[in-house]
Order: structure tokens, then C-alpha cells, then sequence
């Protein structure tokens, strides 16, 4: 079970969170595992989310609301992994405990 945290230190953005996005985002869940690495999932309308090389989806899929899963190194400084997740019917995210 990955452990909470009420508050996070701030994070210099990498160069690939500082695009500007075409629409709106919110990061809906927030994660940190055994080593400190950062697992952030979320909904956005953008097309231009920032995405990793290898992702699963690299391009917004073209429903109202796409859902992102992201990961970043434990400093918050490095996105290490991003990716859409959704299609062209609406799409959301929940946690199970």
C-alpha cells in the first residue's frame, strides 16, 4: 500500500512540466513510494500534457477529459515517466484502498 503525504517540499519543475498546456489539469491522487518516488494521477483536457519517450499513450486521445498517470524521482525534479490514458469516451480514475 503506497504511503501518504499531507504535504509535499516544492519541486523546481523539469523542462517538460514547464510547457504550457492548452487546457486544464488537476492532479486528482498523489503517491510516494518505499524509495520517494512521486506517482501523480489526474485528468486533463490538454493536448500538449508533457508525455515520456516509451509512454503507453503519447497523444491526447480526443475525449472531453483524458486521464495522466506521472512519476517523478524522489527530488520531484526529473519527470520520470507520463502518459494519457482514455480515448474518444469519457474517462476517469480512482484509487482503491
Amino acid at each position: 500500500m503506497p504511503s501518504w503525504r499531507s504535504s509535499i517540499p516544492p519541486a523546481q519543475p523539469s523542462s517538460t512540466s514547464r510547457t504550457r498546456r492548452s487546457r486544464r489539469d488537476a492532479g486528482l491522487g498523489i503517491a510516494v513510494d518505499a524509495t520517494g518516488n512521486v506517482h501523480v494521477t489526474g485528468y486533463t483536457r490538454s493536448s500538449n500534457f508533457p508525455t515520456t519517450a516509451g509512454a503507453f499513450q503519447t497523444s491526447f486521445g480526443g475525449g472531453f477529459y483524458e486521464v495522466f498517470v506521472a512519476n517523478s524521482n524522489p527530488a520531484g525534479f526529473a519527470l520520470v515517466y507520463s502518459t494519457y490514458l482514455g480515448g474518444a469516451a469519457p474517462t476517469s480514475a480512482t484509487r482503491s484502498p
